[in-house]
Formats: C-alpha cells, sequence, structure tokens
C-alpha cells in the first residue's frame, strides 16, 4: 500500500517572461539546486564523502539512493523519488502578476516534507525560474481541505490528514466483470522503454507491465507491498488480449540543460492519445487509481500523467 498526498501550488509572477510548454522540467531543475543550497550542511563534500548522508534529507529525497541491502533495483544506484511536479498549464508568454498553478504530489513519509519544498519554492521565486530568472511569489499552497498557506507570515497549517491510500490489488478485485473502450490522453510525455528500447507505439501490456512496476517499486521504498506476482501475472495475461483500437501518439523529444551535469539533457516520451478496445473494468480501474502518481521515467519532472475516457 502506498500513501500519497497532492498539493496544488499557486505562483503569482513578478516579471515579464517566456516559459517553456512543461513547466514541470523549469520548475523541478530550478527546484533542486535551490533545495540542496538549503538543506546541505557540509556544502564543499560530495553527497557520498558526507557523514550526513544517511540522513540528509535532500539526499533522500532529490538523489534518492538506493538503501543498502535492498532487494529491489539491485543494478540501479538510484530508486525512484518520492515527489512529481506537474504542471497543466500550457501557456508560454507570461506578464508581471500572472497566476500559474502546479500540482506537488508527495508520497510515503516525505508528505511531512511539505514545508521544506514549500520554502524551497520561496527561495527559487526570489532567484527567478528559467533563462529570463523570472522571479514569483508563492501566493496558496492547498489540498483536498482548502487553503494550507499563510502567505504573510510564510507558514503552513496542518496538512498531513487525509493521504490517499493506493493499494492495487483491492482497486482489483473490487470491479465488476465487463469490457469498455478506453482513451487516454498524455497530459506530459510518457517515456517508456521495453525490452531495452524506447517505446514508440504502445501496446496495452507494456502501459501495465510499466503500472504494476511502478506501482510495486513505488510501495516497497516508500510504503509496504500490497499485491504478490500472482496477481501480476494475471494482470499481464488479461492485458495481453486488448488491442489498439486508434493511435494519435508519437514521440517528442525535449532538452533541458542539467546545471549538475552542465549539459543539455535529452527527453523523449509519446505525447497524444491512444485508444484501447474491450478493456476489462479491472484494469481500467488500476489505471485510474495510479493516474495521480504517473507512470514511465521522468515522472519528478512532470512525465507519464494522462487522463482516461470511458467510451
Amino acid at each position: 500500500m502506498l500513501k500519497f498526498k497532492k498539493f496544488k501550488i499557486t505562483l503569482k509572477l513578478r516579471d515579464f517572461t517566456s516559459l517553456p510548454k512543461y513547466k514541470s522540467i523549469t520548475l523541478r531543475g530550478g527546484f533542486g539546486s535551490i533545495f540542496k543550497s538549503i538543506a546541505c550542511v557540509q556544502k564543499a563534500l560530495d553527497c557520498s564523502e558526507c557523514i550526513l548522508n544517511e540522513s540528509c534529507i535532500y539526499r533522500k529525497i532529490f538523489d534518492s539512493p538506493r538503501p543498502q541491502g535492498a532487494m529491489k533495483m539491485t543494478k540501479y544506484p538510484y530508486i525512484p523519488h518520492p515527489f512529481i511536479i506537474f504542471s497543466q498549464n500550457y501557456e508560454t508568454s507570461f506578464d508581471k502578476e500572472d497566476l500559474f498553478d502546479f500540482e506537488l504530489v508527495l508520497m510515503g513519509d516525505s508528505i511531512e516534507n511539505l514545508p521544506f519544498f514549500v520554502y524551497t519554492f520561496i527561495k527559487l521565486g526570489e532567484i527567478g525560474l528559467g533563462k529570463d530568472r523570472a522571479r514569483f511569489e508563492v501566493v496558496s499552497v492547498r489540498d483536498v481541505n482548502g487553503e494550507l498557506f499563510d502567505q504573510e507570515h510564510k507558514t503552513i497549517n496542518s496538512f498531513a490528514k487525509n493521504p490517499s491510500l493506493l493499494s492495487l490489488d483491492r482497486i482489483y478485485s473490487s470491479e465488476n466483470n465487463g469490457f469498455k473502450n478506453l482513451k487516454i490522453d498524455f497530459l506530459s510525455p510518457l517515456s517508456l522503454r521495453f525490452e531495452g528500447k524506447t517505446v514508440s507505439l504502445l501496446q496495452f501490456h507494456i502501459l501495465i507491465r510499466n503500472l504494476l512496476r511502478r506501482v510495486s517499486l513505488l510501495e516497497f521504498f516508500y510504503g509496504y507491498p500490497s499485491f504478490e506476482s500472482s496477481f501480476i501475472k494475471k494482470c499481464i495475461n488479461e492485458s495481453l488480449e486488448v488491442k489498439i483500437l486508434e493511435n494519435n501518439t508519437y514521440l517528442e523529444n525535449l532538452k533541458r540543460f542539467s546545471g549538475r551535469q552542465q549539459r543539455l539533457i535529452n527527453h523523449m516520451g509519446l505525447v497524444g492519445d491512444i485508444t484501447f478496445s474491450n478493456v476489462p473494468n479491472s484494469l481500467i480501474s488500476l489505471i485510474d487509481s495510479a493516474k495521480e502518481i504517473s507512470i514511465g521515467r521522468n515522472t519528478s519532472f512532470g512525465f507519464g500523467r494522462y487522463l482516461l475516457t470511458i467510451l
């Protein structure tokens, strides 16, 4: 089972500026450097050499190294990040005083670290966002229960109540039999690999495999496992019977400059929409339940967010 919570953060720009279509990339990039400057105690050291690296909040959240002895992702030094930054505002030109929103999803114990995220965005607003260094201020932080942010005093009210709980086997077992056509619109690029290759045509079983893998990893590292291998096999077997009815997706290649790596990095993912025929209701519910935590790679940059329409 995975505990997560979604927050809506509103910014007010203090400068005229242009921002990219997918602002999550810019927000996440700026967030990382500021977060480290706030949280890091021994700034001259590499994180791996620091005596505090096991307890450092920056290391846990932004670097997310694989815990020693963990039985999953043994070939990888890092695990999925416990946060997602996503903006559905696709405007590119902004005037002074304009507002725009973005979502922040925190998972597991990271929910308790919301004040660190908000404070980081406050400091990022003082330095500026994007190539123009457009300044902004945080004017609102909300959850489903209402406003959490006191703008005057820069404080956060109680926010840990009523997190969402994700448990795929319970969702699956609660559904009735039946089949429907399902359209999926990708609100941000979906970056997937299957059998060592970038996915350019999204077969339904590839979608289900990646969804199950992401949820199982997030549960393992930030929650606790809620389903077994037999459940995974059953879902995959059902997914193999689902066919593509209409495909309007294409690969989009985005570039960003990494300040940490000092180079341009490509981000490639599927955008558009795709419709599948005769999808079991149980699998529709699984896909719908995971939409807030996104799927695929680069989810902390806002990738892999989607919208479902049952036809």
